[in-house]
Formats: C-alpha cells, structure tokens, sequence
C-alpha cells in the first residue's frame, strides 16, 4: 500500500466514525424531544381531566426497544431487567388506557 491509499482508507474510516456519532446523537436528541412532548401532553391531559396512560405505554415502549438492543449487543443483566419491566409497565398502562377506553 502507497501513502495515498493508506490516507484515503483513514479518511474513510474517520467519515464512517463521525457519521455513527452524528447518528447516535440524533437518536439522543430525537428521544429527549419525545420525552419533552410527552411530559407536556400529560401535563395538558392532567389539566383537562384525561388520562394519559396512553403516552405513559408508549414512553415505556421506547425505554424497553432500547434496553431491549442494549442488552443483545452486550448481554448485561442490568438491561436485560430494564428491558423486562419497562415492557411489563408498557404492557400494563396499555391495558389501563384500553380499560378506561371502553
């Protein structure tokens, strides 16, 4: 390998690197502004009398898919039991909005 190949491949390398973190970090940012929306729609809901265990399942939904990834990719048992109770409460206020629902 010549100088230019060995710079064009760490060049490479660098642009894949830095679009992992840009991608990480728009998946951050994407889930703290759903959280910031959520939390002002149960606000919203509190002051208006309804209940909000609708977006309180899908806020535990999202917690457990990525606790769910987390611990396929390193196997910690902390995750594995996030991943668990956060479905189990997912599931719970589920049901809750379907009974107040009907």
């Amino acid at each position: 390998m010549n100088k230019e190949e060995i710079l064009a491949k760490s060049r490479e390398s660098m642009k894949k690197e830095e679009e992992a973190h840009v991608d990480n970090s728009a998946k951050v940012f994407g889930f703290k502004m759903l959280t910031i929306f959520i939390a002002v729609l149960v606000v919203f809901n509190l002051f208006t009398g309804r209940t909000s265990y609708d977006l309180i399942s899908l806020t535990f939904a999202s917690v457990s898919a990525q606790y769910y990834f987390r611990y396929k990719a390193y196997e910690k048992k902390n995750d594995k039991i996030s991943y668990i109770a956060s479905l189990i409460a997912s599931i719970c206020f589920l049901i809750n909005h379907i009974i107040v629902s009907l």
